[in-house]
């Protein structure tokens, strides 16, 4: 699977590639109605689009993989406290139980007799 997301990846590079090859002819790029590039090759300009595309991707990226980061911290948090809890009824529970069994123990001594 490793093998085949880079050559998925190598394809994609080098599709965009050949199509940047391909138009680089001089093209004005205007920013705003009062900023523009002029006589830039459009193979700077899809390579820059592309490369800005990747790093905005990167970016979205890492904030959800912190979000999904903090989300497994309050999970596991949350996971402490419900053993925590399920530990202390366990042992109310067992303390219950002891001392329900000495009561039978008790009647039954007394009914024996």
């Amino acid at each position: 699977m490793h093998y085949f997301i880079w050559a998925l990846r190598l394809i994609i590079f080098l599709l965009v590639l050949l199509f940047a090859l391909k138009n680089t002819q001089p093209v004005s790029v205007r920013f705003f109605s009062d900023v523009a590039v002029n006589n830039i090759p459009l193979i700077v300009v899809l390579l820059v689009t592309f490369f800005l595309g990747a790093v905005f991707a990167y970016l979205l990226a890492i904030l959800a993989r912190i979000k999904k980061t903090r989300q497994v911290g309050q999970l596991k948090s949350e996971i402490a406290r419900l053993k925590k809890d399920v530990n202390a009824t366990k042992g109310n529970k067992s303390e219950a139980t002891g001392n329900l069994s000495a009561k039978t123990s008790d009647s039954t001594a007394i009914t024996k007799i």
